[in-house]
């Protein structure tokens, strides 16, 4: 290979970029759906017990098929202040009793204009992540909005948006999700 030459992995990149655009932009290629989430109608999570899953299975049935990756956000639906969740979330990340479920991360200083509450990407296993972010994944230990320790008491109501691509959009979701996240403001997470 010469200096002048693009090296053979950007180029296998950039075909399979090419070939990701032609599956979305040309043929079509994705599934959008969305589902309302009210937070209050979420039961109390039993951790280490089987039925933790059984517990919303039902919502993660809606969800697309596991392999597929895709982009998603939660939008706040009620107009509650932000204030008001920020206040019930920080609460949970304090509360010593629920140390063991790892949560989202805050920014230093959150948009409290923005009807976004979270924004994330999965390349797989879509129904997984959600059971994390509804707090109903009996590992504590990786991280997700947790929905059913705080969200439930204010009364939270969300629409969860799903955008679920071929899996041939597996090596694009991680570059998507940047630039998705800073069009939406999410009033938690890492961007």
């Amino acid at each position: 290979m010469s200096e002048t030459q693009l090296p053979e992995i950007i180029l296998q990149k950039i075909q399979e970029g090419h070939i990701a655009y032609n599956s979305i932009l040309v043929n079509n290629h994705f599934e959008y759906m969305f589902m309302d989430i009210d937070c209050s109608n979420l039961p109390e999570p039993r951790w280490n017990e089987s039925a933790s899953f059984e517990q919303v299975k039902p919502l993660l049935s809606k969800l697309p098929a596991n392999n597929r990756p895709c982009l998603y956000y939660f939008e706040i639906v009620e107009p509650l202040k932000t204030d008001i969740i920020l206040q019930a979330y920080k609460s949970f990340q304090a509360n010593e009793n629920l140390k063991h479920r790892a949560s989202a991360v805050l920014k230093k200083n959150p948009p409290l204009e923005t009807n976004t509450l979270y924004v994330g990407k999965i390349q797989k296993h879509i129904k997984g992540r959600v059971q994390v972010h509804l707090a109903y994944y009996n590992n504590g230990g990786t991280a997700g909005l947790q929905l059913a320790c705080w969200a439930s008491q204010i009364g939270l109501k969300l629409k969860l948006h799903v955008y679920s691509f071929e899996p041939n959009m597996y090596s694009f979701i991680t570059p998507l999700e940047l630039p998705f996240a800073q069009s939406k403001n999410p009033l938690i997470g890492k961007h």
